[in-house]
């Protein structure tokens, strides 16, 4: 899943990188259809950093989908289609996304020390 060759750390520490992957996604409507489809996007995105190395930018992705997913949780959307919404963004990512979010965080925690 996560090569083994790794880019080089762009941040200083993981609260440095913690800090950039907090959004308040104050533009996002998630009550549109399109919503749900950007934020695919950005999960497969995180991913594909993930397999090239960038634990950073995957970490930054994954992250953001993850509190998305949170707030799109909340919307009206969601409320009046549960179906849609879960279909496209099932548990099976959700929990994939968290594990991969834990292995990301102690992997860069342990090189931000070495660094």
């Amino acid at each position: 899943m996560n090569s083994s060759i790794k880019t080089e750390l762009s941040y200083r520490s993981f609260d440095e990188l913690s800090k950039l992957a907090q959004t308040n996604f104050k533009n996002v409507d998630f009550n549109k259809r399109s919503t749900c489809a950007s934020l695919l996007k950005i999960y497969d995105q995180g991913y594909s950093y993930l397999n090239l190395g960038d634990d950073e930018k995957a970490y930054l992705l994954l992250m953001r989908f993850f509190d998305a997913i949170q707030l799109l949780r909340k919307s009206k959307l969601y409320k009046e289609d549960k179906a849609y919404v879960d279909g496209l963004i099932n548990m099976n990512k959700l929990e994939k996304t968290l594990d991969a979010l834990e292995m990301i965080k102690a992997s860069l925690i342990e090189r931000y020390k070495e660094s």
